[in-house]
């Protein structure tokens, strides 16, 4: 389910800095929940010290989504004004 999700959102054009995924019961297990837990703070870190870097991260897939959006926006720019504008003003087009 999590590799999955992570294609989802990938697919639609969002930044991922990794994932982590545990089911309901592990958190209430003594020796499995604190691991789990804190593999979703330093993902939280993760994301943190990403958004702080304003860097553009690498990645095929969302890249692909970009490129097939911007084909799309300017295709429809007569019936979707707005989002051309948004996207030519953010340097997208």
């Amino acid at each position: 389910m999590e590799a999955y999700m992570l294609r989802v959102l990938k697919s639609m054009g969002a930044w991922t800095v990794g994932s982590v995924g545990a089911e309901a019961w592990r958190l209430f297990d003594e020796t499995m929940g604190p691991q789990a837990l804190q593999s979703a703070a330093d993902l939280g870190t993760n994301l943190v010290d990403a958004v702080k870097a304003a860097e553009p991260i690498d990645d095929p897939e969302r890249d692909a989504f970009q490129e097939m959006m911007k084909q799309l926006i300017t295709m429809q720019k007569d019936n979707w004004p707005y989002e051309y504008e948004y996207w030519q003003s953010k340097g997208r087009l």
